[in-house]
Order: structure tokens, then C-alpha cells, then sequence
């Protein structure tokens, strides 16, 4: 997954545990959103800390 500040890239794909043969996402490829609309201030300032 990538995510920048206007876009968010993600291969989203998962794969058998056993035979690691793709077992399910995109048949199409990536899946690539841009941003159309900024929401940031409607979110809450938080401190971003190690979980």
C-alpha cells in the first residue's frame, strides 16, 4: 500500500496460506483512488505515537 497526501495505491490482494497461489483481489491490477475532496478539518489533532 502507498498513501500520499492526494493518493492511496493498494494491491489489496490475498493469498493461500498453503500453496501462497492468490486467492482472491484484482483481476485489473492496482487499485489507485485520488483525492477529490479535503476532510482533514473536520477530524480531531491527535498525537500519532508508536502502538
Amino acid at each position: 500500500m502507498e498513501v500520499t497526501q492526494n493518493t492511496w495505491i493498494s494491491r489489496d490482494t490475498g493469498y493461500d496460506v498453503n500453496t501462497h497461489e492468490k486467492a482472491w483481489g484484482s483481476t485489473s491490477g492496482l487499485l489507485k483512488f485520488d483525492k477529490l475532496q479535503d476532510f482533514s478539518d473536520e477530524l480531531p489533532d491527535i498525537a500519532m505515537g508508536v502502538f
